[in-house]
């Protein structure tokens, strides 16, 4: 949790140290401190892969709702289905 903190803010371990001297607390090790960014990293990645994943299955679904005649192994160019993004970048799901 302090960790992520310190990220939020983007401030790393020097900063941390820092903080726990003004409160008179011992701080964190700096391997300690590493290890627990590197934690918080990698499931954020994680996370951010899994939204990716639940965004592309719903709309997939949604497409496949409304076109049953699609197969499920159908490539879908979604360009110009949706108002969202209004940039002529292309999307395949």
């Amino acid at each position: 949790m302090v960790v992520e903190a310190f990220l939020a803010i983007e401030r790393g371990h020097s900063a941390l140290e820092t903080f726990s001297m003004v409160l008179g607390i011992p701080s964190m090790d700096s391997k300690t401190f590493n290890k627990c960014m590197k934690n918080v990293c990698q499931k954020n990645k994680d996370i951010k892969f899994e939204m990716l994943e639940l965004s592309r299955n719903a709309v997939r679904d949604a497409h496949m709702r409304e076109n049953s005649n699609l197969q499920k192994s159908a490539v879908l160019d979604i360009r110009g289905m949706m108002e969202l993004g209004r940039n002529e970048d292309t999307r395949l799901i």
